[in-house]
């Protein structure tokens, strides 16, 4: 369908190669079913790296495009055998495909800018000293978590749709090595399955890259997932399962581990005392939500809960680009996002979340957020509760604020808890 310039590029030709999703608004043809047998024979790279731009150096000179190859050479793995063929995603052209059972935990391919499977590029002028077409490029370049200032291109690039709102990741691109990317399987794949990779997670975002390729009316694979989930108008369809990468590195480069999303699980576990019962249920707030209710008498003193960094139950995320790896909906995390009086620049997420609502004027808190150390946060009572009264807090005094989360919320809109004090008493005045 044609849906004009912009909507013509959304979704992908590749990942960062493939004639894929960015095919449902109308950009290429389908080429038909193209086998791909890793090889095991290791063949020589005949694409040249990209220099570093020295002083006095001149620009890099002519460069083949790293897209429109087949995948094949000794960055793939000989083990197992997948090939390029027709989508499962009308009218994305061709995808990834598994020929055989993969398990988890595989690594499928390495690249690198040493060898020249992973071409690097530090500014535009170098981009377009390679002759390429700008606004084909789009569909290709992918940032690198460790090098922001960079743009890269996989030599030959690897043909893979997005994993969007309806389907799962099979793979995880990993950017734990500077001047390296290594794509590894997340889960068990069976034969006759296509792969998908997320791009939101997978790819870094370039700001020089981004903002001329956003001048020129194109979108960036990293900005690609909320694009392409606006196209699907299926609201019944189970939403993808959101994951958090855990950032240390395990020798040999094995894939991370993948942890749930913090909020919406039931208020249990060790960080919990085991003492007295509370639950979830609908707030006496009208509109509010669920709130947190006590199930038997509590008594002001008591401490209700401790969460931590060091043991997972308290996540912290230093910048913008740590929280959307998560692949988190960033609209629905202002709902749990939180600051730590200690630590004005990141902000944390209880893990699980706690549902409680905020005290206004009309109501009194009964628990109060205790910041009191680095990296963990203690929920004491600081009055009496009665078995089947609603828990509150007050946000304007249990949680900081955190700058660049405030920032970002307050652009899309949104309202961070610790500013929601001002906005809720209002509705009580007029």
């Amino acid at each position: 369908m044609q849906t004009g310039r912009i909507l013509a590029r959304i979704a992908c030709r590749a990942s960062p190669a493939c004639h894929s999703q960015r095919l449902m608004f109308g950009t290429l043809q389908g080429t038909g079913r193209v086998a791909v047998r890793m090889p095991t024979v290791p063949e020589k790279l005949n694409m040249p790296t990209v220099p570093e731009k020295r002083k006095g150096d001149s620009p890099p000179k002519l460069v083949r495009k790293t897209w429109g190859h087949k995948a094949e050479g000794p960055t793939f793995t000989s083990k197992y055998e997948i090939e390029n063929r027709k989508s499962q995603i009308e009218g994305a052209g061709n995808g990834l495909w598994a020929c055989e059972d993969i398990p988890a935990g595989i690594r499928l391919r390495r690249v690198s800018v040493e060898d020249g499977s992973l071409l690097r590029f530090g500014s535009e002028e170098e981009l377009r000293a390679t002759g390429w077409d700008i606004d084909d490029s789009v569909n290709y370049g992918i940032g690198h978590h460790k090098d922001p200032q960079g743009i890269y291109f996989l030599n030959p690039g690897t043909t893979m749709n997005h994993a969007d709102k309806t389907r799962d990741a099979a793979i995880r691109y990993i950017h734990d090595e500077e001047g390296a990317i290594e794509l590894w399987s997340i889960k068990d794949i069976e034969a006759g399955e296509e792969m998908f990779n997320d791009y939101s997670v997978d790819f870094g975002r370039c700001e020089w890259y981004d903002t001329m390729q956003q001048e020129r009316g194109n979108i960036p694979l990293a900005w690609l997932e909320e694009t392409i989930n606006k196209a699907y108008s299926m609201p019944t369809v189970p939403e993808k399962l959101n994951m958090l990468k855990v950032p240390e590195k395990r020798k040999g480069y094995s894939p991370p581990k993948l942890v749930r999303k913090t909020w919406g699980h039931k208020p249990e576990g060790p960080t919990f005392t085991s003492k007295y019962k509370m639950e979830y249920r609908i707030s006496q707030i009208q509109g509010a939500g669920d709130g947190s209710w006590a199930c038997e008498d509590i008594p002001a003193g008591t401490r209700l809960r401790r969460v931590s960094i060091e043991d997972g139950s308290l996540v912290r995320f230093g910048s913008e680009e740590e929280l959307r790896a998560t692949g988190w909906d960033i609209d629905d995390s202002v709902n749990y996002g939180i600051g730590h009086h200690k630590d004005p620049s990141g902000i944390y997420f209880l893990n699980p979340g706690t549902t409680m609502n905020h005290a206004d004027m009309t109501r009194d808190a009964s628990v109060r957020y205790i910041h009191d150390e680095e990296g963990a946060i203690e929920l004491w009572t600081i009055k009496d509760i009665k078995a089947g009264e609603e828990i509150f807090n007050n946000y304007s005094v249990d949680f900081g604020r955190c700058d660049w989360y405030d920032t970002l919320q307050q652009a899309r809109g949104n309202i961070p808890l610790a500013w929601l004090e001002e906005t809720i008493n209002k509705e009580y005045l007029h």
